[in-house]
């Protein structure tokens, strides 16, 4: 019965009920589209170090010694207020596209009328995707930057290497030729 009277309360208003049900699906598939955009933008939180899932960092891990976390810097300070400007850059950018999207949903599918559910679907639309498959993409995610950085780490050691065994080699003979110049002055 329910249906029946929405139904012809659209007809009465001019409204076509398919068409709304379009605007609700398109602007639930519009807060999937975000929580994936979110998703971006938290793996790059993840890649910078500014995300509190930390289940990579503590995994058993081979750990060699060029890999191993440095010393506590005296710049960390700064570093974390950068970091705090780039969370917050990021945060006001995602809103903003937010914004952005379901202003041109609503031009492009309703003629630029508000409609109350459209924020609603794509809030709706969002957490679905946050809830689900986000916190499967969020884990896997913290386990693919941490093995990104050491295979990158591995290839900048391994590619460097040649030329810290040329440097060691070039300074050891200029050492001991210095130390056979000493040598040869101390004799006369």
């Amino acid at each position: 019965r329910t249906p029946r009277l929405l139904v012809k309360a659209c007809e009465i208003m001019g409204i076509d009920p398919a068409l709304l049900f379009r605007l609700l699906a398109v602007s639930l598939l519009a807060g999937v589209a975000m929580g994936v955009l979110y998703d971006v933008l938290r793996i790059g939180r993840v890649m910078l170090g500014m995300s509190r899932y930390t289940e990579a960092a503590d995994a058993p891990l081979f750990c060699p010694k060029f890999l191993k976390p440095r010393e506590k810097s005296p710049h960390r300070r700064l570093s974390r207020l950068v970091k705090g400007g780039l969370l917050i850059a990021q945060d006001f950018l995602f809103c903003l596209t937010a914004g952005v999207v379901i202003a041109l949903l609503l031009f492009s599918h309703n003629n630029g009328e508000f409609r109350g559910f459209v924020p609603i679907g794509v809030a709706v639309g969002f957490a679905a995707y946050y809830f689900t498959v986000g916190r499967l993409v969020i884990r896997a995610s913290e386990y693919v930057v941490f093995a990104i950085k050491t295979l990158f780490l591995y290839a900048v050691y391994y590619l460097t290497l040649p030329f810290i065994s040329l440097g060691r080699f070039v300074i050891k003979h200029i050492g001991n030729a210095i130390h056979k110049a000493r040598v040869k002055k101390r004799e006369r």
